[in-house]
């Protein structure tokens, strides 16, 4: 065999083997080609308003809505029909809204359009009376995280009507409800609540501490506050800022009064520097932060008793004041924490005593005010012992006043706390 011949023989086998492969490849090909899935409807199911999926009970004129679920491979297929045992009890619309018509049992029977034989049934009785109002024990409830509260409820209805109560809550990363009306806090809602008021104490009373449990709730975010600092000492070393004196406290206005001629601008750029530096990398933290609301501690209320227990002098103890007065009877309503501005000690003295009123289970609202502000509504008047005689010629007449040595002794705001109590029994 000669080269030419040699070559056209390899060309040939080639070809060849080319054209068995693309024969053998077609069919694989074509064998991948996808089937229709078949479109099936898996099952039906119904449920009430109160959450049954037996029964549920609608009064004579009323309405309720029951909700339908079809597991179907295809949205088209979950569309289902209603079929009702006695008309002349409820009737059913197209949309599952079953209404009653005369008092008696009836069966409401869910019918898939598509399969026939997937089905779902709810029985509903057919009451003729009806509530006409439900009314609440309280409008709002604080609580710290893991603290319980009990709601009371009153329901106002007719002869035969269906008094059973269904508790919901519209954010269960906050609080939960039993279905006995037992509340209990879960998560952080009312620190986001909470955080402007203690901002502003902070900017304008100069109180630090206020701010203490939000960072400590995310120890990360204290990096924040830090960076601030080292921020604000640069530039007031670098344009010869300062003060003629201590700023004490350390509140915004302070630091404008104590500004020397000619350093306003930088002093308080110092503090808008500090300001600005924190947020953003407070800022980057939260935004990445994943922890669930529910494993963060609550900062509601900016319970101060866990970080500071009293003020007293080394060697000194901490004492709460034993009141051997007896306790007057009355409905308090609504209670004012005093201090001389109203804005830095009492407010967290409220805060805190708030917190002890609710683990007591006194759920009444708790003002901080001016010794020289206080409101003619106020039924008990809490200040501190250098404020007894100007409390007592400012509060209305009746008022209940009770001193308090240090507005920061969790010892005596438990006390204070049981006494309030006594006189609401």
């Amino acid at each position: 065999m000669n080269g030419k011949s040699t070559v056209k023989s390899l060309i040939a086998l080639t070809m060849a083997g080319a054209m068995v492969f693309s024969m053998n490849t077609m069919p694989v090909s074509a064998a991948k080609k996808k089937t229709k899935a078949k479109s099936t409807v898996k099952s039906v199911k119904v449920v009430a308003p109160s959450g049954s999926k037996k029964s549920a009970t609608v009064a004579k004129g009323k309405s309720i809505k029951l909700a339908v679920t079809v597991n179907a491979t295809k949205k088209a297929y979950k569309k289902v029909t209603y079929k009702v045992s006695n008309k002349k009890v409820i009737s059913v619309s197209k949309k599952g809204v079953v209404k009653g018509k005369k008092a008696g049992t009836a069966t409401v029977k869910v019918i898939s359009a598509k399969n026939k034989k997937k089905t779902a049934s709810i029985k509903i009785k057919v009451v003729s009376g009806a509530v006409k109002k439900v009314k609440l024990n309280k409008s709002n409830l604080a609580l710290n995280v893991g603290d319980s509260g009990k709601l009371s409820v009153k329901v106002t209805a007719s002869k035969k009507a269906y008094k059973t109560l269904k508790w919901t809550t519209s954010n269960k990363k906050v609080a939960t409800v039993t279905s006995k009306g037992v509340v209990k806090g879960i998560g952080k809602g009312t620190a986001k609540k909470s955080a402007p008021g203690a901002a502003i104490i902070q900017i304008i009373g100069g109180i630090g501490e206020v701010s203490f449990p939000y960072a400590l709730s995310k120890p990360i975010t204290i990096l924040g506050p830090i960076c601030g600092q080292i921020a604000a000492l640069f530039w007031l070393t670098f344009m010869d800022g300062g003060a003629v004196g201590a700023i004490s406290p350390g509140s915004i206005i302070a630091l404008i009064i104590m500004s020397p001629k000619g350093k306003l601008f930088v002093n308080v750029m110092g503090y808008v520097i500090a300001a600005a530096v924190s947020f953003v990398i407070v800022a980057f933290f939260l935004k990445r932060d994943k922890t669930p609301d529910d494993e963060v501690e609550e900062v509601g209320g900016i319970d101060l008793s866990q970080f500071v227990e009293s003020h007293n002098a080394p060697g000194e103890e901490s004492v709460a004041k034993a009141d051997t007065t007896t306790v007057e009877k009355k409905d308090v309503k609504k209670i004012a924490f005093a201090c001389d501005a109203g804005m830095g000690s009492s407010a967290m003295g409220a805060s805190m005593l708030k917190t002890q009123l609710n683990k007591a289970g006194v759920f009444v609202n708790v003002d901080h005010v001016s010794i020289h502000q206080i409101p003619e509504d106020v039924d008990v008047v809490i200040t501190n012992t250098n404020l007894l005689e100007a409390a007592k010629k400012e509060a209305p007449a009746g008022t209940t006043i009770i001193e308090i040595k240090e507005f920061l002794n969790a010892d005596e705001h438990k006390a204070i706390a049981q006494r309030i109590k006594q006189m609401m029994e």
